[in-house]
């Protein structure tokens, strides 16, 4: 059987969550943080000014957005991997895969975030 590689086993940490405001201010009824649940920012859940004003102050910063939570997953793979990566670390073996690392530095949020993603081997997941 030959299966098609999928772009990432995982992303991790990631906490995905319905949008309190059902994709009016974000863009998706459901939001996928590379964060763990403890860290995630209570910007977007807050009142209506206060989460109208978090997204718009929100830049590059990965949070995936879509109208269901795999779809919210799927953006934020694709956000963290058009970014690049802090470091990226190859496979051991045949039998591995890569992993990425993404710091993010983010000043409007006050915090400081990371995730990690293990890239499947595949010829594009290689990196630049």
């Amino acid at each position: 059987m030959n299966a098609a590689t999928p772009a990432y086993d995982m992303i991790l940490p990631v906490t995905i969550t319905p949008d309190r405001y059902g994709g009016t201010y974000s863009g998706g009824a459901w939001l996928a943080f590379p964060l763990d649940p403890n860290t995630v920012p209570g910007g977007p859940f807050g009142g209506d000014v206060f989460a109208n004003d978090w997204w718009a102050e929100l830049g590059d910063v990965p949070v995936g957005r879509g109208e269901s939570p795999d779809r919210a997953y799927d953006d934020l793979s694709r956000r963290l991997e058009a970014m690049q990566p802090a470091q990226m670390i190859e496979p051991r073996s045949e039998l591995s895969g890569s992993m990425w690392t993404w710091e993010l530095l983010t000043l409007s949020l006050g915090s400081r975030l990371s995730a990690s993603g293990r890239a499947a081997d595949r010829p594009d997941a290689a990196g630049p």
